[in-house]
């Protein structure tokens, strides 16, 4: 798996650091397109 995403010099706990980091942000990218959606400033999205 660690060669496939290009993690050859991560060790599993960073891997596992680094997925927790990538999904947060992609969380909050998300919650800044609902809230952005539902006050209607489509320019934010």
């Amino acid at each position: 798996a660690k060669c496939r995403l290009a993690y050859q010099r991560l060790t599993w706990l960073g891997l596992e650091n680094a997925s927790i980091h990538v999904g947060l942000v992609l969380m909050v990218a998300y919650a800044v397109c609902i809230a952005a959606y539902s006050v209607g400033r489509s320019d934010l999205r």
